[in-house]
């Protein structure tokens, strides 16, 4: 993202509306201000984004945390002028001016890095309130300081990231992960799930490169701050944005009406959720792993098998999560939250019984077939 004159920044917060209107800061002020000031106003932006809200005002909390970024990004807009103003001056001095302006330019770099992730969260915000054009507006001015040259090119599949940016987005690895599904989330929700399918495998891509490298920037991330293990922490957040990935690849090969490719991802999010805690609900796990039982069964085959291991580790996270909800409300029974968990046992256990009549009806007519090629992808670690 290149730095903008006065004028075109004028012209940029003519064009937005929701932008406030300040006087250009004094740059030492500035400097030494805006950081905190950044940092305080995402913590409030992100509990505004939590709070509950009344049913009648659903979007209350959201507008008013998207009026405290956009009032801030208008503020780091003209502020970031009066930088750029010092640095053409600073540049034009022989005695320091070497000096000063790669001061500017790793401060220009921080600003840079706060507007996107700044874009992206209000971009988030627009998307939560059912404003996904402007969303998704958000979405790419964010990815094009990331990625200037590939965010041109994101719905080309033969186009990767270049090397000259992944030094970035490396930095960012986090909120580019996130910028791509959210991109390919919204492009499934347009009815354009070839695009989304692009967007997606890149955002996957890139997980696994950054995972197989090794090369994560231990200093991004909110999360890494507040970690005594600041890599860990890290790994992790851009891992959870993976498994946001491989939901959504789910989702879309299912709506282009690929049973199997939905499938695979399907395991594949179930597989990262158990294996390391990540966004792991029981519920919903069992749910989800139930329609691999179903998917399984139907297909028949040497995937019976699957059906009986998937089964087996249903009923194992079913037991344990009712065990644990029993302790947790041993003193305060809930009787609707009681039916509900006899239904969900009631459920294994007539999949499991049409799993059991399946094979059973196969092996005496003799009809399983094992065919690697079609099936390998199934097969559990």
């Amino acid at each position: 993202m290149s730095t903008m004159t006065r004028e075109e920044l004028d012209e940029m917060l003519k064009a937005n509306p929701h932008l406030k209107q300040v006087e250009t800061p004094e740059t030492g002020s500035f400097r030494e201000g805006f950081k905190k000031k950044f940092a305080a106003t995402k913590k409030e932006f992100k509990r505004l984004s939590q709070a509950p809200n009344d049913p009648k005002t659903p979007f209350k909390t959201k507008y008013e945390a998207r009026k405290l970024f956009e009032d801030l990004l208008g503020e780091l807009l003209i502020g970031r002028v009066g930088v750029v103003q010092e640095s053409q001056a600073a540049a034009a001095a022989p005695a320091e001016g070497e000096t000063k302006t790669a001061d500017e330019r790793g401060f220009l770099e921080e600003l840079g890095g706060m507007q996107a992730e700044m874009e992206l969260c209000l971009a988030e915000n627009y998307y939560d309130t059912e404003e996904i054009s402007r969303g998704y507006d958000y979405l790419f001015r964010s990815l094009e300081w990331y990625c200037p040259k590939s965010a041109q090119k994101l719905f080309d599949p033969t186009h990767t990231f270049l090397d000259a940016e992944m030094v970035r987005i490396r930095k960012h690895a986090v909120n580019v992960l996130h910028n791509l599904n959210l991109i390919g989330a919204i492009k499934s929700g347009r009815g354009e799930p070839d695009e989304a399918l692009v967007v997606l495998r890149k955002a996957d891509d890139l997980y696994q490169d950054i995972v197989s490298t090794g090369a994560v920037d231990t200093q991004a991330g909110a999360s890494a701050a507040a970690s005594k293990s600041p890599e860990k922490s890290q790994h992790r957040a851009i891992a959870e944005k993976n498994v946001f990935t491989l939901f959504f690849l789910a989702q879309v090969y299912g709506a282009k009406g690929d049973a199997k490719g939905s499938a695979r991802y399907c395991k594949s999010t179930l597989e990262r959720q158990y294996l390391e805690n990540i966004s792991f609900s029981w519920r919903e796990w069992f749910t989800n792993a139930v329609g691999i039982v179903d998917f399984c069964m139907t297909t028949g085959g040497s995937l019976l098998e699957v059906a009986h291991a998937w089964l087996w580790v249903a009923w194992q996270i079913q037991l344990s999560g009712l065990a644990a909800e029993a302790d947790e409300n041993e003193s305060d029974p809930d009787e609707e939250r009681l039916t509900a968990n006899k239904k969900l046992v009631a459920e294994w256990h007539r999949r499991a019984a049409l799993v059991k009549l399946n094979a059973f009806r196969i092996k005496r007519s003799e009809k399983i077939g094992y065919d690697p090629g079609n099936h390998a992808a199934f097969r559990l670690p």
